[in-house]
């Protein structure tokens, strides 16, 4: 699939968030690093002009990459207690995050204390 203009980056931008591994096995060849360069520009593009037919995708783009969104953490609970610990459901389910980030916040939840890890079987 080849990006035409900002259509399809913004469609993925939507569907997986700020998963690059994930947009561009959507977007077809292009590098993460390409993906990246095109977010930014999109990103300028946006802050340019408020009324960009994708400026839905600016908070997205706003936000850190690293941390879940409260909706991100709701699948991700959600999944946990029909998957447990079979992080690829899981990661599937949360559908905007790879399996090791879904791993590494599930661990975070621990360690807050927000969740348990004997409520959460192992697979």
């Amino acid at each position: 699939m080849r990006v035409d203009g900002y259509g399809e980056l913004a469609a993925a931008l939507r569907k997986f968030g700020k998963d690059y591994y994930r947009i561009r096995e959507a977007l077809g060849r292009r590098s993460i690093e390409s993906i990246q360069v095109s977010c930014r520009n999109l990103k300028y593009e946006i802050e340019r002009n408020p009324d960009h037919k994708h400026a839905d995708v600016l908070p997205i783009m706003q936000t850190d990459a690293s941390e879940f969104t409260q909706d991100e953490e709701t699948r991700l609970l959600t999944a946990l207690g029909e998957y447990g610990r079979d992080w690829r459901k899981v990661s599937e389910a949360v559908a905007t995050r790879n399996y090791t980030s879904v791993k590494g916040h599930f661990h975070e939840l621990i360690e807050q204390g927000k969740i348990k890890a004997s409520e959460y079987p192992e697979v």
